[in-house]
């Protein structure tokens, strides 16, 4: 038996973990000799051969494809090159040599299979490398759809075309906006190009699909924001448009950590004919607010709700108010809009009083006429752009009294420019067309009236006044304690303007008003009363009332003192009334007026007499330190450098949150109360908007989706597009197929694509 002696490979050259050959370049390589010379390895040797490798502790050369793969190629080893190493330095050529044989050329071939396998993988794993490739590649393709779904949505720019066909020359907003995308971007139009014919995701069922996935992704924010509150208040409303009955879903809360209010549009339900009684709207909010997937909020945490004044709405015994407060189970304080309530004020002030109410029948005559023809509208603008006192141009209102704002733009707008109204009708009524003069001539007549004149002052004072009220309660930021605190104050100022000193700084600006338009002031004109039959046979000597004042010229008023009492102290009154009526049911109100303390600027300021029954009915002193809490809270503000007038100001101060639990609550809750319905008032513009008459097909899905992006404009705008992708990759098919086996099938097949 002969032993063989076994020689150990070095540990300083290459492995077929790394795949690298090693090829140390030294200053000098060892000498060996050779006859009568010394010879030593050559780094040229590197460049010549590219597959050897030098081992320093053995100052050796190596076959790295050898050494490593000739095992595999069934051909004996040359120990030479794979485990003693090469040395002969005095004939290299060996190197070549052995680079002719069938074995190297057999290792040479399995290092590069080896290699290609290396960097392709095995064959699971090529399949899911170009699986991962074609998932992202397809990604970036649907970004790109769903980014110009939601610019169309966030611009409320319709989608659809009429002709959306391939030899169409307008194929609708969404399809004009790929076909540029793709003509900028190269990478989009290849890819465009590769997908398959059933997956375009261009269809309008994927455009719904996509406006959908986004607006969820809007709802999931603010969803996520309802819930790190703690607390919420729906606001709704309903409004009829071209095609049904729509109910408006809004909800307000508090960002206690940035100081900000919210309120967020929800969804668009629509109502049909058996649907619009107080249980079926019930039923349709709560479904908006329990949605699942789609919008999922505690319905306990809705601490409050406001709505208009329709009895359906706002019934106390069988009302949705009641309904949803037993829903919910908390008090849950209804607030029948207050903007709503400031304009049935200025409405029952305009039409209740009689001189009032023919004024403002005199003003939508007036405007109807002028803004009735654009030729009329020029010579309006035209005068005012002629007077050098004035030149920009105030336009007339057109008549809506259901907006809020109407009769103080409309009275403001003619009491400014009452000598170009009268200058418009003057020239009508000598040039205008046979049917306009004796109409403009009566207008004319009519608004050179005393009492219209009178009326005219008066009411651009006042509804200035109010004016300001109403765009403070139509302010999102406006709270509960804020609004009953200003409308209070209002009130007061309307009582202080019922005295005869305010209506002789009145009666001065009437007096000029009338110098400046040629217009005398007089007592209106009475007809001629005609004496009874009964009497005709008689000598009247003396008659009683107003017939002997008028019979008696010394005990006749004069213009001043006669509109003092037939127009300002009726109008102010009355005014003054709807007010107190409106406004002052804080006063047996227990709840609102404990919200109404929560104001830094109220008397009764976090007096805990007052506050007891808010906290008790919403049992927010869960700590039982409330008391304390006010206590230290009263003791900041008055330290704090700048006293703090709103609600926000003094949740500021409350450092550390945690020192003021209970109380932080509390304000919170008077902040979350709605004080008027204006977000759902505001998701109606943009319905009107959205659904217009050549939209009027659209479903209530794609209505919401499409208004959810356009109302909460700011939310879409910061939206994660690989989340829309995401849900979009979840969603069902929307297409009209019965087929259940069908629609999952295409489910998988978005989902395999995408995912």
């Amino acid at each position: 038996m002969s032993l063989q002696p076994t020689c150990s490979i070095p540990d300083d050259i290459g492995q077929l973990s790394t795949d690298s050959l090693s090829r140390p370049l030294l200053k000098t390589y060892p000498k060996s000799v050779f006859g009568k010379q010394k010879r030593s390895f050559s780094s040229v040797l590197y460049e010549k051969h590219d597959f050897i490798e030098y081992s320093v502790k053995k100052d050796a050369v190596y076959c790295f494809p050898c050494r490593l793969f000739g095992a595999k190629t069934g051909h004996s080893q040359e120990n030479t090159f794979t485990t003693r190493g090469f040395q002969n330095w005095k004939k290299t050529e060996k190197i070549v040599d052995h680079s002719y044989c069938k074995y190297h050329k057999d290792s040479v071939v399995a290092w590069l299979s080896f290699k290609s396998a290396a960097a392709a993988g095995n064959v699971v794993q090529q399949q899911m490398s170009y699986h991962a490739r074609l998932v992202r590649e397809n990604r970036e393709y649907v970004k790109s759809l769903a980014r110009i779904a939601i610019f169309c949505g966030r611009q409320n720019i319709a989608l659809r075309g009429h002709d959306e066909s391939e030899t169409s020359c307008n194929k609708g907003n969404f399809l004009e906006l790929v076909d540029l995308v793709a003509s900028e971007s190269k990478e989009f139009e290849t890819r465009r190009a590769q997908v398959a014919e059933n997956a375009t995701y261009v269809s309008s069922d994927s455009q719904n699909a996509l406006i959908e996935a986004a607006a969820r992704c809007v709802l999931s924010k603010i969803q996520k924001a309802i819930i790190e509150s703690g607390m919420y208040a729906v606001i709704s409303d309903c409004c009829t448009d071209m095609v049904t009955d729509n109910l408006s879903v809004c909800v307000r809360y508090i960002d206690m950590d940035a100081g900000v209010v919210n309120e967020r549009f929800l969804q668009f339900t629509e109502l049909s004919s058996n649907e619009l009684d107080a249980a079926s709207v019930t039923e349709k909010i709560i479904s908006v607010l329990q949605q699942g997937s789609r919008f999922q909020v505690p319905l306990q945490k809705c601490v409050a709700q406001s709505s208009d004044g329709a009895s359906v709405m706002s019934g106390k015994e069988n009302g949705v108010q009641k309904l949803l407060r037993d829903a919910v189970g908390n008090p849950c304080l209804f607030v029948h809009c207050y903007a709503h309530r400031l304009n049935l004020v200025l409405s029952v002030a305009s039409t209740e009083v009689q001189c009032s109410k023919v004024f403002f029948d005199l003003l939508k005559k007036l405007i109807a006429f002028i803004n009735g023809s654009c030729i009329r509208k020029n010579i309006f603008a035209k005068l005012q752009l002629n007077d050098p006192q004035k030149p920009s141009v105030l336009v007339l209102p057109d008549l809506c009294y259901h907006k809020w704002n109407f009769r103080e733009r409309a009275i403001s707008v003619v009491h400014k420019r009452y000598s170009h109204v009268l200058e418009t009708l003057d020239y009508i009524a000598q040039n205008g067309k046979p049917d306009e003069r004796s109409e403009a001539e009566g207008l004319l007549g009519q608004l050179k009236m005393s009492v219209n004149v009178c009326l005219l002052v008066l009411l651009s004072d006042l509804f200035t006044q109010l004016g300001s009220l109403s765009d403070v309660l139509q302010s999102e930021k406006c709270d509960l304690a804020s609004a009953l605190h200003l409308a209070s104050a209002q009130t007061e100022c309307l009582k202080m303007k019922r005295s005869d000193s305010h209506f002789a700084k009145v009666w001065s600006i009437v007096t000029v008003l009338a110098a400046e338009n040629d217009i005398e002031l007089s007592l209106p004109v009475k007809r001629v009363s005609k004496v009874p039959r009964k009497l005709r046979q008689y000598l009247t000597d003396t008659s009683t009332g107003h017939r002997q004042l008028e019979a008696d010229e010394s005990l006749t008023p004069s213009p001043e003192t006669y509109y003092r009492r037939q127009v300002f102290f009726p109008v102010m009154d009355r005014l003054v009334t709807e007010m107190e009526r409106r406004f002052g049911d804080n006063d047996g109100n227990s709840i609102l007026r404990g919200i109404a303390a929560c104001h830094p600027d109220s008397a009764e300021y976090l007096d805990m007499d007052v506050l007891h029954p808010l906290i008790d009915a919403y049992k927010l002193n869960t700590t039982g330190s409330l008391s304390s809490q006010i206590d230290v809270c009263k003791l900041l503000i008055t330290k704090a450098a700048v006293k703090p007038t709103e609600i926000l100001d003094v949740i500021s101060l409350l450092k550390p949150t945690a020192g003021f639990p209970d109380l932080r609550r509390l304000l919170q809750l008077a902040l979350t109360v709605p004080v008027a319905n204006v977000a759902s008032e505001r998701s109606f513009s943009s319905m009107r908007k959205i659904r217009t008459y050549v939209r009027s097909s659209m479903k209530e899905d794609r209505l919401s989706g499409i208004a959810n992006l356009t109302v909460e404009n700011e939310v879409a705008k910061r939206i994660d597009i690989d989340e829309v992708v995401n849900i979009f990759a979840k969603m069902p098919s929307l297409r009209d197929n019965h087929n259940t086996d069908d629609l999952e099938d295409k489910n998988a097949r978005r989902l395999q694509l995408l995912m």
